[in-house]
């Protein structure tokens, strides 16, 4: 071996020394910042001052006087293997270190490092340096990675070790182009590799004093906001501390004052105060609650036997069973019972309370309450249910009296109804009995005749002009009976249609013209003898589909009414009877307008004229019924209505007002 194959050794072992310490400082410095990679540079480090520190034991004493190395196998493995770590190591350590790492470290140095020898393995026989333009390749690529982490991070001193780590393949560059043999280039190549350990511990050492003191400036402002924020909340409590403090001072005299209050108002209501000491049995008592029960008027402690003592005896069961059920339920107690003084007396009083402490198995162990005394109110509500009762039995008997009442009205409608009915046929038979007559003496004439004529025909004495005299007589006799017979035809006929209308209540379409001729027809009969002139103006068009009985009840009662009346200190009465379509609903309704020039009404009897049994002629005749029928009759089975026009010595006037269809009845058997 020549001079500078051991000077290349012992540059190599120093080489090995430093980076051995590298190693060490890098490895030591790990544990600061874990995610700088500096474990993976450290470990590269290692290998590197491992291979350096055993160049005189495994590379110098197999190198001939070529320029590679004649080692045996296991020497050449180790070697290959512990080269390529080396730089699979620093490209892991370098990429964690500025920031490019993108799977955990352990993955990316398993996946690189055979790359790198198995790259080398295919190219190591055409190209004999091929494992020295690897490493030259691995630190270019981590002299970019520095370079592109410089860009961001300007104060760490990148630059440096971006320089540094373009070092080595210049410097094994030079050294092979100066015709140095490949083996002493590579010792020498210890030296930039060293450089590099030494300029990433330098850059880490700037970094670390950055970083910590970007944290110490980070706590420092931190502290400072702390201790601002806790003078701002020392002083928040401060103040929450005053105004807490003054609301609890304003609560107290607010207590104070609602005491007081409180008391004004239990002296002023006279409720008695008692608090229950449920597990003790024991009872306080305020002054009010003594005085209420003949005790001196003063506060007071006893045992609840004494509450239960003043219990009247029928009430005890109803207010023990309300006490139990409010401590069982937590419902408030209240109830109102008897209760007995210490003189005996009974007194009604109002009593309430609630439960307001219990223990963890919430059980009742306190119970607050207050006790008025509603003698008064109960006796005056005790008093006004019998005055109810009392009422309730009058009501029933005052609705006994107006149910007979009611029948009573119903019996004299009914017979007003059969009265007029009656006064109806006896004007009928008065008519009647003129035609009936002279049919009756025509007939007897005219049965004369045939017996003479029969005694002559016999005799043989009849002569042609006592024949035609006899044809002549017996001509005019049987017109005349026909035309009597006739007139007590339509009579009857006119008579039993009015009275099936006015006794039954048939639906039928009809002209209005004959139901009002047939209706005053038939009553004027009761007064032919008085001095009425009846006109009668209503077009036969008008038809109604209605109940004709009501209107003619309708009419035959304000006919009765307006003779009755109407001729009082009068020696001549005009009635005129007119209908005509409502100008207001002309399709629907018809006016009838029943009007007379008698004596009129004053305005106090207008306003009773439908009342029942109101008449001004009691115990003369007049029912008081008549105008009563009336109304109901219009507002109830005709549907319509009807109004009152009247004054003292003006006449009167009802103004019917119809529809042409009348309505449904209610119940068909009325």
């Amino acid at each position: 071996m020549d001079f500078d194959l051991h000077y290349a050794e012992a540059f190599a072992t120093c080489a090995g020394f430093v980076q051995a310490l590298l190693a060490v400082l890098l490895w030591r410095h790990h544990h600061l910042q874990p995610r700088w990679g500096l474990r993976w540079v450290a470990m590269a480090m290692a290998c590197s001052a491992g291979i350096n520190l055993s160049a005189h034991y495994l590379i110098t004493p197999f190198l001939p006087q070529g320029t590679f190395i004649r080692a045996p196998q296991p020497v050449s493995l180790f070697l290959f293997f512990s080269g390529f770590a080396c730089l699979a190591a620093l490209v892991v350590g370098l990429r964690a270190y500025t920031g490019r790492q993108r799977l955990r470290g352990r993955y990316e140095f398993l996946l690189l490092w055979p790359v790198l020898m198995l790259v080398v393995l295919l190219t190591i026989r055409p190209f004999p340096l091929a494992g020295d333009l690897s490493s030259v390749s691995v630190f270019l690529y981590c002299a970019w990675l520095v370079a592109q982490a410089a860009r961001t991070e300007r104060q760490a001193n990148h630059p440096l070790l971006c320089a540094v780590l373009c070092v080595q393949p210049i410097t094994l560059a030079l050294l092979l182009g100066a015709g140095v043999q490949v083996a002493l280039a590579r010792y020498f190549a210890a030296l930039p590799f060293t450089l590099i350990g030494v300029a990433l511990l330098s850059i880490t050492l700037n970094r670390l004093r950055d970083s910590l003191a970007r944290e110490l400036a980070a706590r420092t402002a931190a502290d400072a906001a702390l201790q601002q924020q806790q003078q701002q909340m020392l002083a928040t409590l401060e103040a929450e501390v005053e105004r807490r403090t003054a609301q609890l001072q304003a609560a107290q005299q607010e207590l104070r004052v609602s005491e007081q209050r409180l008391r004004a108002v239990l002296d002023t209501t006279g409720d008695g105060i008692w608090d229950w000491d449920i597990r003790q049995g024991s009872m306080y008592n305020n002054a009010r609650w003594a005085e209420m029960f003949g005790y001196p008027a003063q506060e007071g402690q006893h045992q609840v036997s004494v509450f239960i003592e003043h219990l009247h005896p029928d009430e005890r069961a109803g207010v023990q069973a309300a006490i139990e059920h409010s401590l069982a339920s937590g419902a408030s107690y209240c109830h109102e019972h008897r209760m007995r003084k210490c003189d005996g007396s009974i007194i009604w009083v109002h009593d309430r309370g609630d439960v307001t402490e219990r223990d963890a198995s919430g059980q009742p162990l306190r119970m607050i309450g207050s006790v008025a005394d509603i003698t008064e109110r109960k006796l005056a509500s005790l008093a006004l249910a019998q005055a109810k009762a009392d009422a309730d039995a009058s009501n029933r008997e005052l609705q006994q009296a107006l149910n007979h009442l009611k029948q009573t009205q119903e019996h004299l409608l009914q017979s007003e109804k059969l009265a007029a009915l009656g006064g109806l046929v006896a004007g009928v038979a008065h008519e009647l009995n003129t035609p009936i007559g002279n049919t009756l003496t025509t007939a007897s004439t005219m049965l004369d005749h045939v017996r003479e004529m029969t005694r002559a025909s016999e005799g043989g004495t009849l002569r042609k002009t006592q024949l035609n005299a006899f044809l002549a007589n017996s001509r005019e006799a049987a017109e005349l009976i026909q035309r009597n017979a006739d007139r007590a035809s339509h009579l009857i006929a006119s008579f039993k249609q009015v009275a099936v209308d006015q006794t039954s209540m048939l639906r039928r379409r009809f002209r209005l013209a004959t139901v009002v001729h047939d209706a005053i027809s038939m009553v004027a009969l009761n007064h032919k003898r008085q001095p009425i002139d009846i006109d009668i103006d209503v077009a036969d068009s008008i038809e109604l589909d209605s109940f004709p009985g009501p209107l003619e009840q309708t009419l035959a009662n304000l006919l009765q009414n307006a003779a009755i009346y109407g001729l009082l200190g009068r020696e001549h009465l005009r009635i005129s009877v007119r209908a005509r379509p409502d100008p207001q609903q002309p399709d629907s309704h018809v006016l009838l307008e029943f009007a007379d020039d008698g004596a009129g009404m004053s305005a106090e009897t207008a306003q009773r004229a439908f009342d029942p049994f109101f008449t001004t002629r009691f115990g003369q005749g007049g029912s008081g019924l008549g105008l009563y029928i009336v109304y109901n009759l219009i507002h109830g089975a005709l549907g319509g209505d009807i109004t009152l026009d009247t004054a003292p010595d003006a006449g009167t006037r009802f103004t019917l007002t119809l529809p042409l269809y009348g309505p449904e009845p209610q119940n068909s058997s009325n």
